[in-house]
């Protein structure tokens, strides 16, 4: 049972509607609109894998904040550097922003409300 805001959501996602069933998800910088450890928490509730470091098998980076110097203004964060090498080798890991992630995720929730009613 998946429990939202005190809503029951039910059951989490089938696989074949949840676009984040079983990905592999790394965050990196600051995230804006709730802490990471209640981010990771969506991602659960999605039945999503949160991961801490970038590898091959990632499948999603989402992009918070970063703090840089003003010598380092376009400078990645070592997760980023990372993902955009493994993107060149061919490995398809998406890039996101953190509002493009909690859309998706939300839209993923809203599936799962849509089903109760």
């Amino acid at each position: 049972m998946v429990i939202i805001l005190g809503e029951n959501l039910g059951s989490p996602l089938p696989s074949e509607t949840n676009l984040l069933f079983q990905k592999k998800i790394v965050f990196t910088g600051t995230l804006q609109t709730m802490t990471r450890e209640k981010a990771q928490h969506l991602v659960s509730i999605l039945n999503g894998d949160v991961q801490h470091a970038v590898t091959k098998k990632t499948d999603i980076l989402v992009v918070g904040v970063h703090h840089q110097t003003l010598f380092e203004t376009d400078a990645l964060s070592k997760k980023e550097a990372l993902a955009k090498k493994y993107q060149s080798e061919g490995h398809p890991i998406s890039v996101l922003s953190e509002k493009e992630f909690f859309s998706l995720a939300v839209e993923q929730l809203e599936k799962v409300r849509n089903n109760l009613y």
